[in-house]
């Protein structure tokens, strides 16, 4: 268990800037509100970014191999969150409570890289060249709060056994938006935007929270390469909740390296709540 901790707004601007992710419910408490939180939300990967740094920090970049979260609940701004963190064969399990209120379930493995990726067959929605760059990895690493030397400095990544200094466990995702450059596309297209994807892929005209997260990291993402990063819709669920019509969007990522090798395999679960 470590010490407890809180967001404040600050910490919110950080990481929305770090990681190009405006969405309002992290910083218009109206938005908020109108979204049915009870104030500013703190963004769920800055929750799951930390603790898996954090781990990180004490396994080694290439330690983590995969991680399954779920989002149970909002984290909100100036209210205690503890992190609690149980040893499970192969790994560890991960609670985080907001107040009194379980906000975050993960299990980590860790070891072994896992099995390549099954790819899927039919024509990704999205498929970018993007460039890893190493002021945005130390600043998103920065935003999490990440504290070992290796996330920041070239040598100590070395003396790590990494080829360069890398990237957080959760940038996989915020990388569409941090490493993409027109002019390094396959085809023409607009710059990704987390927000706006995320909406557009969940078909609503309202706000977008995530469920759930799944990474297999077949090893980490290292400042100065440039990657491939394909999405693909591989899940379209709803149900009735207490906010009417929850539709939930399974969004595959697979990030390829120059060798077509596998790099990062991950899947974004969409919670929708808004009109169609």
């Amino acid at each position: 268990m470590t010490a407890p901790w809180c967001y404040t707004l600050t910490d919110l601007v950080r990481y929305s800037g770090a990681a190009l992710d405006f969405n309002t419910i992290h910083h218009d408490a109206r938005a908020a509100r109108d979204a049915g939180f009870a104030g500013l939300v703190a963004h769920g990967m800055l929750t799951l970014g930390r603790v898996l740094a954090h781990l990180a920090d004490e396994a080694g970049a290439a330690g983590l191999t995969a991680c399954r979260a779920r989002f149970r609940a909002p984290v909100y701004l100036d209210t205690p969150i503890s992190l609690t963190a149980k040893d499970r064969p192969g790994g560890a399990g991960l609670t985080v409570t907001c107040g009194d209120t379980v906000a975050l379930t993960a299990e980590v493995d860790l070891g072994s890289p896992p099995p390549p990726p099954v790819e899927p067959t039919d024509a990704p929605v999205a498929d970018h060249r993007l460039r890893v760059e190493r002021g945005a990895l130390t600043q998103l690493a920065r935003a999490v709060g990440a504290r070992a030397p290796f996330w920041y400095d070239t040598r100590a990544a070395e003396r790590a056994g990494l080829a360069a200094v890398p990237g957080i466990p959760t940038l996989a995702f915020a990388l569409p938006a941090l490493g993409w450059y027109p002019d390094e596309q396959p085809a023409a297209g607009a710059r990704p935007d987390p927000v706006a994807d995320s909406a557009r892929w969940a078909r609503s005209t309202g706000p977008v929270v995530h469920g759930g997260q799944t990474f297999a990291y077949h090893r980490p993402l290292v400042a100065g390469e440039t990657v491939r990063s394909r999405h693909w819709i591989t899940g379209r669920t709803s149900k009735t909740g207490r906010a009417g019509e929850l539709r939930f969007t399974d969004v595959t990522q697979l990030i390829t390296g120059a060798g077509g090798e596998p790099v990062v395999s991950a899947t974004a679960t969409l919670l929708a709540t808004g009109p169609a």
